[in-house]
C-alpha cells in the first residue's frame, strides 16, 4: 500500500511465477519478503542477477537476504526467531534511503536468519539492530539496497519515509 500510495503502479509476481522478460518493462524492482532462504525462492536470484546494475533494486526481508547472497555473504540461523517483534534500528551510514531519518528509530521484523558481517564485502552496511546484526545494505556504486526490516510493518515508524525515499530517487 506505501508504493501506491506514493503513486506508483505495482506490479506483484509470486517468485515462482516471474517472467524474467516482463520484469524489464518496470522501472524498479521490490524484492518482496517470503518464507524459506533465498535458495528456495525461485526465481528471486534470476531478478538479482539480470537486473543489478540495471534497474533500482529495493530488498524486503528476504529480499535483502537474497541481495547479501548474490554478493557471496552469508546467511546464518538467528538462535531465537524475531517473529512480529519490534527492535530498534541504528543507522551506520549516509544513504538516501534514510534521509530525514533520526539516527535510531523502531522496525518489525519477521524474519529467522540474518546476513553475517563479512570485511570483504562490496555492500556497504547502513543500519545495524542492537546486537550490531545488519539490518540494511547498499551497493556503493549502483542502486542496489535492502532492509531486514519490513518498511510496511506498523511497528517501523519510518517506513513510509523510507519507501517514498526509495520511489522519489531518480
Amino acid at each position: 500500500h506505501y508504493l501506491n500510495g506514493e503513486g506508483a503502479e505495482v506490479i506483484v509476481n509470486r517468485n515462482n511465477e516471474v517472467d524474467i522478460e516482463s520484469v524489464h518493462s518496470c522501472d524498479k524492482i521490490v524484492l518482496s519478503p517470503g518464507p524459506g532462504l533465498p535458495s528456495d525462492s525461485n526465481s528471486l536470484m534470476d531478478v538479482i542477477a539480470n537486473f543489478v546494475g540495471v534497474k533500482p533494486i529495493l530488498g524486503v526481508c528476504l529480499g535483502l537476504q537474497a541481495i547479501g547472497v548474490h554478493y557471496g555473504m552469508e546467511l546464518l540461523n538467528l538462535s531465537e526467531v524475531h517473529h512480529g517483534v519490534e527492535h530498534t534500528i541504528i543507522k551506520t551510514g549516509r544513504h538516501y534511503l534514510f534521509q530525514g531519518i533520526p539516527v535510531q528509530f523502531s522496525a518489525g521484523m519477521y524474519h529467522s536468519w540474518y546476513l553475517q558481517h563479512q570485511s570483504n564485502s562490496i555492500l556497504d552496511t547502513i543500519a545495524v539492530d542492537e546486537a550490531g546484526r545488519i539490518m540494511a545494505l547498499a551497493h556503493p556504486e549502483i542502486d542496489v539496497c535492502g532492509v531486514q526490516f519490513h518498511p510496511e510493518s506498523i511497528m517501523t515508524n519510518q517506513g513510509r519515509t523510507i519507501i517514498h525515499n526509495w520511489i522519489s530517487k531518480t
